[in-house]
């Protein structure tokens, strides 16, 4: 995968760490499998414009500071 979505997933990983949440309890949250979220993380799996909004939601930190 690209650069993009290496640095997209380890934000993704970092805020999800600091929230004590787990990979488990995330992936439920989206409906999606935890391994679709440990792809997410380490960058090997696109995330779609829902997942992202859902995701930031979910995370509480604005979908641009995501992307960003």
């Amino acid at each position: 995968m690209s650069v993009f979505y290496r640095k997209l997933g380890e934000k993704i990983k970092k805020t999800r760490k600091s929230l004590g949440l787990s990979q488990e309890r995330v992936a439920k949250s989206l409906g999606i499998n935890r391994v679709a979220i440990s792809q997410i993380e380490s960058g090997d799996r696109k995330i779609t414009a829902e997942e992202v909004a859902r995701l930031s939601k979910i995370l509480n930190v604005p979908s641009n500071i995501l992307l960003g």
